[in-house]
């Protein structure tokens, strides 16, 4: 079974807390998804993530969307232990959906669209605020 951590400051974390995914039609298990409460968020978020993330600049961030769709679309990506092809998440989320294999590949190219404007996205949910003011963090 596909052990799916929680990512950590970027490390994985397999919480005592965890989500059985199963098979929409066999009902066999097929994943174990580690779950994130209320308070390990709030830790996480009370050290020095904050900070961390305080340190790249809204172009930087968007520039690693835009790279973050190309790998999500084309590449393998770690999931635990393990890689997941874009194949084979399609087929995964099938599985735990009972959605169609079609379906599943559109819901991946909406997600794509979003990482890739991500850049419009923001220019309209903040009314046309500049990058550099969101980097300051006033304006």
């Amino acid at each position: 079974m596909l052990q799916v951590p929680i990512l950590r400051a970027g490390r994985p974390y397999y919480s005592k807390e965890t989500l059985v995914l199963d098979d929409y039609a066999s009902k066999e298990p097929i994943a174990e998804v580690s779950q994130a409460n209320p308070g390990l968020v709030s830790r996480d978020l009370a050290a020095d993530a904050w900070s961390d993330l305080q340190r790249s600049s809204m172009a930087e961030y968007l520039a690693k969307f835009r790279q973050a769709a190309r790998h999500f679309m084309e590449d393998a990506l770690p999931v635990g232990d393990a890689g997941q092809t874009p194949e084979q998440f399609v087929a995964a989320q099938s599985a735990t959906t009972g959605l169609p294999h079609v379906l599943c590949r559109r819901n991946m190219q909406k997600i794509e669209a979003a990482m890739l404007h991500m850049a419009e996205i923001l220019d309209g949910l903040t009314g046309g605020v500049a990058l550099a003011t969101l980097d300051a963090g006033y304006g």
